[in-house]
């Protein structure tokens, strides 16, 4: 089947909760190139089908197929393969399953910051650019009332971040809370990994 034709009829098959699970693995995918918020939120599914197909090109039925995996869809992600002749990538490539990434990387819980061992401001710079990239505005928001609740960030140090970009909001409250030290960076880091997991894990 073409694959174009392949993936209008996964998509078409997805259940609404599935359908929108699908399009926030899509915009957490590692690897390149990546899919911005913007690029989905609020898409209908003919249009995430064209994300798919120019964002990725000859590889979107195998991403397509990646993802769907993700969401525990393998039923749809095995149908599509099939469909289209298409099968992953060799191991080495850029598109190697996330699944099979994170078995590679060190577990996410060892690398919890320690304030002996590990601080958690440096771990906080380590992973700054990926932060500021990947964190939702909705995400950024609870973290901004978590941090404020629990007294890392000022109620203006709040309204700063909040009056910037997505971007610039998200590097605003990391660089401030890395600078006061390794308590508040912890906090961050607990806060983010209660929020959003999938980010957290990512992260690692």
């Amino acid at each position: 089947m073409d694959k174009r034709k392949a993936v209008k009829h996964m998509l078409s098959t997805l259940t609404k909760d599935n359908f929108a699970d699908f399009c926030d693995e899509l915009v957490h995918r590692k690897g390149e190139p990546q899919v911005t918020l913007d690029m989905v939120e609020g898409k209908s599914r003919s249009e995430i089908r064209e994300v798919l197909l120019s964002t990725f090109n000859e590889k979107a039925v195998e991403v397509a197929a990646e993802l769907l995996n993700e969401i525990k869809c393998k039923k749809e992600a095995d149908e599509l393969l099939a469909a289209t002749g298409v099968q992953y990538s060799e191991p080495g490539s850029s598109n190697i399953p996330r699944k099979e990434l994170s078995q590679r990387n060190v577990p996410a819980e060892s690398r919890v910051p320690a304030e002996s061992s590990d601080p958690a401001d440096e771990w906080l710079l380590s992973v700054r650019a990926e932060f500021i990239k990947r964190v939702s505005l909705p995400i950024l928001n609870d973290l901004l009332d978590k941090l404020l609740g629990s007294g890392v960030i000022s109620e203006s140090e709040m309204e700063s971040a909040r009056t910037k970009s997505r971007n610039e909001g998200a590097r605003e409250v990391v660089d401030v809370v890395r600078k006061k030290g390794v308590k508040p960076s912890s906090d961050l880091i607990k806060a983010l990994r209660e929020l959003d997991p999938h980010l957290y894990k990512q992260l690692n």
